[in-house]
């Protein structure tokens, strides 16, 4: 219900909290927690263009709820940073981007919602950051994103942040892409029963650059649990270092794991069938892992291969590794 306030007067009617009457009163609304987006408009049919109202919505608050409906949108709908966008959690909250190069933005959180696309869309369906702006602590939690033109997910710029039972299929490149745009993409955890599967490229594509420098970008994130299976190219791609992974992949069309140039100091343990790592050893498995430059998968004692799937490129990695394995014995 809303109460009238009669010390305000001066109030702008934002269509959801606060109404201006033709007396020019200010009738506010009262409400306890998050604000709901069809206060502000929203209609969330699927047909309804619904983009001002997220605009309107988080300029009254930093909890913004999608109760249950199809909400299209036309233009960038941007979650600003420490922001909160929550969906129904029965999965009934629903994104559908009408226009081409139109993303989700993203600088806070969201949860519970999907993401989707209706026409020709050639961009990423959301974004996580920007190149001139770092989303701070982004968490991504219970999302289903699919049918992008390019990246279901893509972090631009964004440290810190959590995916979680995030589902990203059928995308039009990687289901989650670390870019290189910007060296802020670090220290990320990925973890519960993800899934990114069925891309036209990778599944989880830690983007390399052409330098060892570029390594640094998208470092130190840990992944732990899900899958990345039947992708057009890698279940897993890494070009940067210090990444800790545990997945299970399968049935990727060239490799389900791959490490290129200027990786190293990864911790791997990829896991397929009934194989569950037992917790002792840094364990490769049973994955074809293709590594060009394996530096610092092999070396030291308490290192186990599991299978004869492990294809190093490199001479001297390959006189390292032996001398590892004797070592380790």
């Amino acid at each position: 219900f809303f109460q009238y306030d009669a010390s305000d007067t001066t109030s702008a009617d934002n269509s959801g909290t606060i109404i201006v009457d033709a007396s020019l009163r200010r009738w506010k609304r009262v409400f306890y927690g998050a604000v709901d987006l069809k206060w502000f408009g929203a209609v969330g049919d699927g047909v309804a263009d619904d983009a001002a109202a997220f605009a309107l919505a988080f300029s009254v608050s930093n909890s913004v709820q999608l109760t249950t409906g199809n909400y299209k949108v036309s233009t960038s709908a941007v979650v600003p940073n420490a922001a909160r966008l929550i969906g129904d959690y029965n999965g009934s909250s629903k994104i559908t981007i009408s226009t081409d190069n139109v993303a989700v933005t993203l600088f806070g959180s969201m949860s519970d919602i999907e993401v989707t696309k209706s026409g020709l869309h050639t961009k990423n369906l959301i974004e996580v950051g920007s190149i001139s702006t770092t989303a701070s602590r982004p968490h991504i939690i219970g999302i289903y994103v699919h049918g992008a033109g390019n990246d279901g997910i893509q972090i631009i710029n964004g440290n810190l942040g959590t995916l979680q039972s995030v589902t990203s299929t059928l995308n039009g490149r990687d289901g989650v892409n670390f870019s290189l745009d910007t060296p802020d993409n670090n220290a990320w955890t990925i973890q519960g029963f993800n899934d990114f599967s069925q891309n036209t490229r990778d599944g989880l594509n830690f983007t390399m650059g052409t330098s060892a420098v570029d390594a640094n970008a998208s470092k130190s994130n840990f992944v732990r649990g899900g899958q990345a299976s039947f992708n057009g190219r890698y279940g897993v791609y890494s070009g940067t270092r210090s990444n800790s992974i545990h997945m299970y992949c399968e049935g990727n069309a060239i490799r389900d794991f791959f490490l290129d140039t200027y990786a190293y100091g990864n911790e791997l343990t990829i896991l397929q069938g009934t194989y569950t790592n037992n917790g002792k050893y840094n364990v490769i498995s049973d994955n074809n892992i293709q590594a060009t430059y394996a530096r610092g998968l092999a070396v030291g004692v308490g290192v186990k291969i599991l299978d004869d799937g492990f294809n190093v490129t490199d001479p001297y990695t390959l006189d390292s590794y032996i001398e590892s394995i004797q070592t380790s014995l």
